[in-house]
């Protein structure tokens, strides 16, 4: 009877199929040369940037989403920017709208329209996660005076968060678009 239950469980073990040894320097190499070649794409294929676009608005929020995103964060491109800004202004649930932020982020593009969602997350979004989201997305270019009051408004409570990388975010945020030193 001792001998049974040992089997059975070498033979489960060697059931399971054993994945290849993966070091993280290797994967990195696989996301690279994905990122290289949907680059590419994009580049040579007008149409592959709307695929591109379609895919990531279904798969937001997920690894593959992650992956897209960085593929679509160097490509300036007004559509992409539109693509992001749907994400945090739509329907979609808190994973859709982080990753619509994350993408805003890594566009790093300063404008009106930009800011305007931004802040209108900093003023309504009670989750932390989406609002460390959005403090990363709010980019300091040269701003009007009348922006630079509206920010540090929507930026200087969040400076009393609950949450430490809230905080600490809020507080980077209002040294950067803080008029003087004082």
């Amino acid at each position: 009877e001792a001998a049974g239950p040992s089997v059975a469980r070498t033979h489960a073990a060697a059931a399971e199929p054993i994945p290849p040894p993966e070091t993280a320097a290797h994967q990195g190499c696989h996301v690279d040369g994905e990122v290289e070649e949907l680059l590419d794409r994009v580049a040579s294929d007008p149409e592959a940037l709307a695929r591109l676009l379609d895919e990531f608005r279904l798969v937001a929020g997920s690894d593959r989403g992650e992956r897209l995103a960085i593929v679509l964060g160097q490509v300036k491109d007004p559509l992409v920017e539109q693509a992001a800004i749907g994400l945090v202004k739509g329907g979609g649930g808190q994973a859709q709208r982080i990753a619509g932020l994350d993408l805003l982020d890594r566009l790093d593009i300063e404008n009106e329209e930009t800011r305007r969602v931004v802040l209108e997350v900093l003023w309504t979004e009670p989750s932390a996660e989406v609002q460390r989201a959005a403090l990363y997305a709010l980019h300091c270019g040269v701003p009007r005076p009348d922006a630079r009051r509206e920010v540090l408004g929507a930026v200087e409570p969040l400076t009393r968060s609950t949450d430490a990388e809230v905080r600490r975010r809020a507080v980077i945020a209002a040294a950067e678009w803080a008029p003087d030193a004082a």
